[in-house]
Formats: structure tokens, C-alpha cells, sequence
């Protein structure tokens, strides 16, 4: 899902708008925000937190999202928390997120992308994902289910207009603590790390891993949709890695910015990323806590 061509500008722009909505909020936490800032460097000399056990999330909440590139709108997401259940003796929370193109982009191609994520509520893991992409390139599925106990995933990927199977295989992950885009993002909420705390978490988002390393920014007040909240700002930088499992040099770290509300809800209230078209930003719109 990345950011994605003729040589009009306009034409670029506008095919960046119909994905910004998907590219931040389902992806951004895993590395898959498409946006590229050269030169990005890792920080080395902060002190490292690690993130908490547990996911944080509150059953039955939901959460609406409008996604702008360079002021003008591209793209709305939404992600919904179910209630507590039970699978093979595990106790699950399933969070599903949808995004999808509006305004201007909705007019150049209907972009149409989801996310469902079955995370253990002891660990704050995910057991599987199921995400699919409709509207750029070819419509497709990509089911992922972790092997229990063992650092690897079947990868499971085939056509969502066809049902028909495209590729199947045993991912190797870096460790049993890999995570996935949505367990990430309920990760982050809970982290409890003073300024300058940083963290490196891997993650797979789709058929690649990441290596992430986010860092505590600073604190500040946010106005936007939701007023104006007290805010802790998160910054990140993600690195491909390679099927070795090492980090794959031949392009450039992406980069972004989160903020969550200081407060005992924190809501994602913005997510930005800066690209060489310009920032791309999803604003929290509507945040219900339970039904």
C-alpha cells in the first residue's frame, strides 16, 4: 500500500491523494506509510523504554479520521474495537480499520483498503491479519497467521476480485515480539516513556518487515477536529529489512509523526508524514468510547 503515472504533476498529485488515507492510518505504524525523507537518521543515544505487555484499548470504541495532502482532501479512515472473546484458550480483541479515497482523489480512482487484526490481550500481539486493497494496481488479499511459540508467519496472498490463490509462504520474522500495523498502533498508546524514551519494534505490514524506531518527541497542545488537546508526540523512522533479516540499505528510512491525546483515552489525534509532493495529515474527526 504504498504511496503511489503520467508526467503530469496534477496527475501524481492526485493519485497520492487517493491512497494518503490508507498509507497513513492502516500502514503508517508498520512502515508502509510510502513517504520518504532522505538522509533520515536512526537516534542512538536515548535511552531505550520498552514498550508495555499488553495492547491499550477500550472494547466497543471507535475512531474517524480526515487525511489532507498539502491542504486539500484526499482520503477519510475509521477503526472500530470489538469487545474481549476467547480462541483456542486465548483471550482476543479484534480491531478492524477501513480507509478510503474522498474529495478531489474520489474523483481520479476509488481507493478502498482494510485491515482486521485478532491481537492477544495478554501480550499485545497479533495471532493473525487479514488486509486487502482495492483501486491501484491489482485488487488483493493478504491473509497472515503467526505460527504459535516460533519467530515465523504464513503468508498467504491472492486475488480479491477472483478468490483465486497467488502465493503462499513461511515468512521468517526477527523475533517472537514482532507485531503487526494495528497491534503497533494499540502498542504506542500504551507505551509509557518520559522524552527522548525511545524503542525499536519490529513489525510485518502485508509480504514486508520493518524495523521501527520511535522516539519520544515531545509534548505540546494539538487544535484540530476534536479541539484542542494536550498532546505526546511520538516520532518514527522505519527501515526495510531483507529476507536475511537485515536492514536493507538500498533505500532511503521513512518517516513520521504521531500524536496521541495525554489523557486516559489516547486517541491518535494526528498523524503526519512529509513527502516530496508535501505533508500528508490525518486528523482525528470523531472518537466514541464504547457503544
Amino acid at each position: 500500500m504504498d504511496i503511489g503515472v503520467t508526467s503530469r504533476p496534477a496527475y501524481h498529485k492526485f493519485c497520492v491523494l487517493a491512497t494518503a488515507a490508507s498509507a497513513l492510518m492502516l500502514s503508517a505504524c508498520s512502515g508502509g506509510a510510502g513517504v520518504t525523507v532522505a538522509g533520515a537518521a536512526e537516534p542512538s543515544s536515548l535511552p531505550a523504554v520498552p514498550l508495555n505487555s499488553g495492547p491499550f484499548f477500550i472494547p466497543g470504541e471507535m475512531m474517524t479520521w480526515d487525511v489532507t495532502f498539502g491542504g486539500i482532501e484526499g482520503g477519510r479512515a475509521r477503526l472500530a474495537v470489538g469487545d474481549v472473546g476467547s480462541e483456542h484458550g486465548r483471550r482476543l480483541v479484534v480491531l478492524h480499520a477501513e480507509a478510503e479515497s474522498s474529495g478531489l482523489a474520489a474523483v481520479v480512482t476509488q481507493q478502498r483498503d482494510s485491515v482486521a487484526s485478532w491481537i492477544d490481550v495478554e501480550s499485545g500481539l497479533p495471532t493473525r491479519t487479514e488486509s486487502s486493497s482495492v483501486g491501484t494496481g491489482k485488487p488483493t488479499v493478504v491473509n497472515v497467521e503467526r505460527v504459535a511459540g516460533e519467530p515465523f508467519a504464513d503468508v498467504e496472498v491472492f486475488s480479491a476480485r477472483t478468490g483465486d490463490a497467488g502465493t503462499h509462504k513461511r515468512a521468517r520474522l526477527p523475533n517472537l515480539r514482532t507485531h503487526d500495523p494495528l497491534s503497533v498502533l494499540l502498542a504506542l498508546r500504551g507505551w509509557a516513556a518520559p522524552q527522548g524514551g525511545r524503542v525499536i519494534v519490529y513489525s510485518l505490514g502485508g509480504l514486508r518487515v520493518w524495523k521501527n524506531v520511535f522516539t519520544v518527541d515531545g509534548r505540546e497542545d494539538v487544535e484540530g477536529p476534536l479541539g484542542r488537546r494536550a498532546a505526546i508526540r511520538i516520532h518514527g523512522v522505519s527501515t526495510r529489512v531483507t529476507p536475511g533479516l537485515a536492514d536493507d540499505t538500498s533505500k532511503p528510512p521513512r518517516t513520521f509523526t504521531v500524536w496521541f491525546s495525554d489523557d486516559h483515552h489516547r486517541i491518535p489525534i494526528r498523524i503526519s508524514a512529509h513527502t516530496e509532493l508535501g505533508d500528508v495529515v490525518a486528523n482525528a474527526t470523531s472518537y466514541t468510547p464504547s457503544d
